[in-house]
């Protein structure tokens, strides 16, 4: 969730700000808001071309276009993922 909204950020549909808010509120929760630090862009980019969420090679994203309407992309590269990551 932490990567689509920093992708979204990144794609200038969301403001930066909402990354940071959304971090707060699953942190609040306890739930994760970053990888494992061992886990590299390629071991994630890895394991998700095995998920059920890849068509046709690509991996689909649910990104947010605004600040509560999401869309369905298929478009995001691997730079796009790495940089979130990071």
């Amino acid at each position: 969730m932490i990567i689509a909204t920093r992708i979204s950020a990144a794609r200038g549909w969301v403001p930066d700000a909402l990354v940071e808010r959304l971090s707060d509120f699953l942190d609040a929760f306890g739930l994760p808001v970053a990888p494992p630090s061992e886990m590299s862009a390629q071991t994630f980019l890895d394991a998700m071309a095995l998920d059920k969420k890849v068509d046709e090679g690509r991996i689909r994203y649910v990104l947010l276009d605004r600040l509560g309407r999401a869309t369905l992309v298929n478009d995001v590269s691997s730079g796009e993922i790495a940089e979130a990551i990071a």
